[in-house]
């Protein structure tokens, strides 16, 4: 399957970008009207404090004052007697006790509405984030494989899947409980890619000195660990997981259709490297790709969100999910521009999809209903993602 532009020419993303695209608004319309409520909050609580300050300095500039004139009337009035001395002491003690009251009420009043600001912050995170997730992992969005690490826990392994998203967005995802088909157990190379003997090196023919091939039957080695990216991987084996021999290390590289492997293990005179020959790379390369379908797999039974990498920061545990929306939003654009120009009508967005038999259907989305997404979600949405709908 592969998707055109309305005008039949080839279209550069391999996936429904319009349902993207659609999906992209809804729950990124969502996490823009949040994110401008919390800073509405934000503005509220600062202007507040500031109000509340002054308020502050001035009860204390009044009290000064009102204490500066009682001590003026007791000086001026020098027959005014005992009587009035004493409510002139009664009434300073008052107004500093009146005063006191004011303002540890108005500290109080300050405090719970910034701990209810604070608790509406939080809630409106928790939402965003959830909104964030719910998009990464039901929509396509044009990620491309980054990484995966399959590694071997007490008895079953664990997965972490990442993707690379429009935007330069790492997403991590993880894999449920129920796992990956088969990883529910310990897995040997030969039940991932069949039985396997690679040559690791080179030793000493026994009681002679010319030298002979060193094999090792691979095939009953446990995987501990397997780091699979596009053009490189790394896999770890062992004969007996935790003991005290180290793993064996595969260091494979890709360039075109040639790859090369590098084998490290421990020898006696330490920790040796040696190049596979070329029958052995090439068992190797079928490991490599039996573990590249596992982590296809794995991806296809993600359940949750782990973190979403923007620079080495993880915007989803810092709460900066709306920037993440920002970066994939910023890289759909010119493609919607171009979508647009292409469309033969100013009130769509038009694709086709062509089957593997040359049959070709028309999608479409009205420019309209993008927006009415946002026109739902409020005006900050609208403002900040309009561009997006080619209106």
């Amino acid at each position: 399957m592969r998707y055109l532009y309305a005008d039949s020419t080839p279209f550069p993303h391999p996936f429904d970008f319009l349902a993207g695209l659609e999906r992209l608004l809804l729950h990124g319309g969502r996490i823009a009207a949040l994110e401008a409520e919390i800073e509405q909050l934000e503005t509220e609580r600062e202007v507040d404090a500031a109000r509340t300050a002054r308020a502050l300095e001035g009860l204390d500039h009044w009290v000064e004052e009102a204490k500066t004139a009682l001590q003026t009337a007791d000086v001026t009035a020098e027959d005014a007697g005992p009587l009035a001395e004493s409510l002139s002491e009664r009434l300073r003690t008052l107004v500093d006790q009146l005063a006191g009251e004011t303002e540890a009420g108005e500290q109080a009043r300050l405090r719970r509405e910034n701990g209810s600001a604070h608790d509406q912050t939080i809630a409106h995170r928790r939402v965003m984030r959830a909104e964030l997730e719910q998009l990464l992992l039901e929509t396509e969005l044009g990620g491309v494989p980054s990484q995966t690490v399959i590694r071997l826990r007490d008895s079953d392994y664990g997965f972490t899947v990442t993707r690379a998203f429009p935007g330069e967005v790492k997403v991590d995802y993880l894999v449920g409980e129920a796992g990956v088909p088969g990883w529910d157990e310990r897995r040997t190379v030969s039940s991932v890619a069949g039985a396997m003997e690679v040559q690791v090196g080179m030793k000493k023919k026994f009681l002679r000195r010319d030298m002979t091939r060193e094999l090792v039957r691979i095939g009953d080695h446990v995987v501990v660990e397997a780091r699979l990216m596009p053009s490189r991987a790394e896999v770890r084996l062992q004969k007996k997981p935790g003991g005290k021999k180290p793993p064996l290390l595969l260091e494979l590289t890709r360039d075109g259709e040639a790859v090369d492997v590098t084998i490290e293990r421990e020898s006696a005179d330490g920790m040796s490297m040696f190049p596979a020959v070329p029958s052995d790379a090439e068992k190797l390369e079928g490991l490599w790709e039996a573990l590249e379908v596992t982590a296809e797999r794995a991806f296809a039974a993600r359940e949750s969100v782990a973190a979403v990498r923007i620079e080495g920061h993880d915007v989803l545990a810092e709460g900066q999910t709306l920037l993440a929306i920002d970066r994939i939003a910023n890289a759909f654009a010119p493609v919607v521009t171009e979508l647009a120009k292409r469309t033969p009508n100013d009130h769509e967005l038009t694709l086709k999809v062509e089957d593997g038999e040359g049959r070709r259907e028309e999608r479409y989305i009205r420019r309209r209903d993008l927006h009415a997404l946002l026109e739902e979600a409020g005006t900050a949405a609208v403002e900040r993602f309009g561009h997006l709908t080619a209106l």
